[in-house]
């Protein structure tokens, strides 16, 4: 899952108010334009959930699993972060996709969300320390990419009692979905930060992300 760290080869945002945007032209400040992009993915993220996911429940609803417990998970999976070197580039990623996996099966989606932003907040503000204004960046990104992932899962997936191939195909399509969303908020925040432009470094992140994403998906499905 794609996250926003102050580490490795992606710069921090957390700007001052006065910071602009380079070359942007309009006078507006980059922080401003964060909190922006922070309530669009926001309003993007309730808006899809309002319309995929109201009142759906877990597809595998038989096997009785707490959120707090997968809260846990996605916590411990944030604090344990994964560095590689990949094409000259240093990747950090996070083992986020074995709870997510799981609880896509066994959540409803209003708990899936309430274990992924308690977790990852939690991992977030007490390992990483992150500043505000990143962290708000990266729980609406979590919020946008956990939403999109339920709302292909739950389009897919057939929730018989047995796990069918086409149940496979749902968690990765879903694993997916969500790598390809995370990396295109992510370099756009850096972008919009005033960073180095990260659009043509898309093809080398979604690349890395897919990997890493069908890897542990698959280790998850197992």
């Amino acid at each position: 899952m794609a996250v926003l760290r102050g580490r490795g080869h992606v710069p921090a945002i957390a700007v001052r108010a006065r910071e602009r945007l380079v070359g942007a032209g309009t006078g507006m400040p980059a922080a401003h334009r964060i909190v922006l992009f922070v309530a669009a993915l926001s309003a993007a993220a309730t808006a899809l959930f309002a319309l995929e996911l109201t009142g759906r429940t877990a597809p595998f609803a038989a096997v009785v699993l707490p959120w707090p417990l997968l809260a846990a998970g996605f916590c411990v999976a944030e604090m344990k972060v994964v560095s590689v070197h990949f094409r000259r580039e240093t990747h950090s990623f996070s083992l986020s996709e074995f709870p997510a996996v799981i609880g896509l099966f066994f959540l409803s989606p209003l708990d899936y969300l309430l274990a992924l932003l308690v977790g990852s907040a939690v991992a977030l503000v007490v390992a990483e320390r992150q500043a505000p204004v990143k962290l708000a960046f990266n729980l609406s990104n979590f919020a946008l990419t956990g939403v999109l992932s339920l709302a292909v899962f739950h389009r897919i997936v057939t929730g018989d009692p047995t796990l069918d191939p086409i149940d496979w195909v749902a968690a990765f399509t879903a694993s997916l979905a969500a790598t390809v969303v995370g990396a295109l908020t992510t370099a756009t925040v850096i972008t919009i930060s005033g960073g180095a432009p990260q659009y043509e470094k898309l093809p080398e992140m979604l690349q890395f992300g897919g990997i890493v994403a069908v890897a542990n998906t698959s280790l998850a499905l197992l």
